[in-house]
């Protein structure tokens, strides 16, 4: 064996060492991630948010730390707010890249409402871009919570852990969304697609209201543009 293949097989001996140690320092860290994938899902259900997959597992990690909605909804405003709006820049970049192009027209003249706080006019034409969305993953439905099942259904039966926790955040933000209630009752505290679609609502519409519909309609982009 000459020198220079000993040298050779030193260096990648001590490389391995180096990516071992490596590996070994973010086991704790894959470890909690893993751990907080279940609560963080949770959070997101119960605060009407669908999973942003840019985020990272240090943003997982914090979000299933969080106990009050109101405090998952300021950590998503700032998500997307802060730095100069570079999140939320990022999102609507990945959404007129991935949407139907039928779609892309409207859903850049509700960023116009949106930077303009036009918020009824964002949120009325987000719903239908949802909807429509919605609709590439089945073609024969019109129903919503029906296209969100079956996506849920074969990942779980794939058991595709993420893209199983992505439709069930989903599935339970149309379920919010579509929620039914009598109009002779009061309006729903979470924007409401009947109330606002047939003039019922006392149109109320927040900031925060028409994060939750682009924050939905990135998720959905994000899995179009793995298939």
């Amino acid at each position: 064996m000459n020198s220079e293949f000993r040298e050779a097989i030193a260096s990648f001996t001590e490389q391995m060492r180096g990516i071992t140690s490596l590996f070994k320092d973010m086991a704790p860290g894959l470890e909690r991630f893993e751990k907080n994938l279940k609560p963080m899902e949770e959070k997101l259900i119960a605060s009407g948010w669908t999973i942003v997959m840019e985020m990272t597992p240090y943003h997982i990690n914090e979000i299933s730390e969080l106990i009050e909605i109101k405090d998952i909804d300021d950590y998503f405003y700032e998500y997307y707010i802060d730095n100069n709006r570079e999140n939320l820049k990022y999102l609507q970049r990945t959404c007129i890249s991935y949407l139907d192009v039928k779609l892309v027209n409207a859903y850049q003249e509700s960023l116009f409402a949106f930077e303009n706080k036009k918020y009824i006019i964002c949120a009325n034409t987000l719903i239908p871009i949802i909807e429509g969305t919605l609709s590439s993953f089945d073609h024969t439905s019109n129903n919503m919570q029906k296209i969100c099942a079956n996506q849920l259904e074969e990942c779980s039966n794939k058991d595709d852990s993420i893209n199983r926790i992505r439709w069930n955040t989903n599935a339970m933000f149309i379920e919010k969304l579509t929620a039914h209630s009598l109009f002779s009752e009061e309006e729903p505290l979470f924007i409401n697609r009947h109330w606002l679609m047939h003039g019922r609502s006392a149109y109320d519409i927040t900031e925060m209201d028409c994060l939750r519909l682009l924050n939905m309609i990135g998720t959905l982009c994000n899995i179009t543009r793995k298939l």
